[in-house]
């Protein structure tokens, strides 16, 4: 018989695997290319049982009301609203933010790996860093100028050697404490689920 407090543990695990498993439409899209956000409080700890230990990882639902940090929040609507039209996503108000660069996610808190569970979908620019860069000049037409800017929702792996700023849609998502280890556990084990 086990006790209560060995049930709770057992139900907030997950092997590797099937871990994986979950992360399989990112994984055949990123080749062994990771995405990082920076987090300061994450939520949802689980325990990842790997080849070599266990590791505390969290399991986190995409907010579907974000408000910009960085972004004027006339300039964060009228994107937003864009996105959604050309491309079905509000990208701004109900995606997470990701970059492919560690130590740019630094500057938002702890970087972390993430994983989208399940279909995703992602909306990137190869000019723009970071939509906070993003200025419309005075009288501008809003739609010309963000038209001009390359949005598009293809090609992850160019995203992610962009190092720009990535937005993925999703229900929820795995965020992982970055480290040595723990990518080159993860990259031999996406280069495994691929070949299967």
């Amino acid at each position: 018989m086990i006790t209560f407090k060995q049930f709770l543990k057992e139900d907030e695990g997950i092997t590797l695997e099937e871990m994986l498993h979950e992360c399989m439409p990112y994984i055949q899209q990123s080749g062994d290319q990771f995405i990082y956000r920076g987090l300061k409080s994450p939520t949802g700890e689980m325990t990842l049982t790997i080849p070599n230990g266990e590791r505390k990882i969290y399991r986190m639902e995409v907010r579907k009301d974000r408000r910009p940090l960085d972004t004027d929040i006339e300039t964060h609507n009228f994107v937003d609203g864009w996105m959604k039209q050309e491309f079905g996503i509000a990208g701004r108000s109900q995606a997470l933010f990701v970059t492919g660069d560690a130590n740019s996610a630094k500057g938002y808190g702890d970087p972390y790996i993430i994983l989208p569970r399940g279909d995703f979908k992602f909306i990137w620019s190869p000019s723009v860093p970071d939509m906070a860069d993003l200025h419309f000049p005075r009288d501008s037409d809003k739609v010309e100028v963000i038209s001009k800017k390359g949005y598009q929702t293809t090609d992850l792996s160019g995203a992610i050697n962009s190092y720009n700023e990535i937005m993925i849609d999703c229900h929820d998502f795995y965020a992982i404490p970055n480290g040595h280890i723990i990518r080159q556990i993860l990259k031999d084990a996406f280069h495994e689920m691929r070949k299967a």
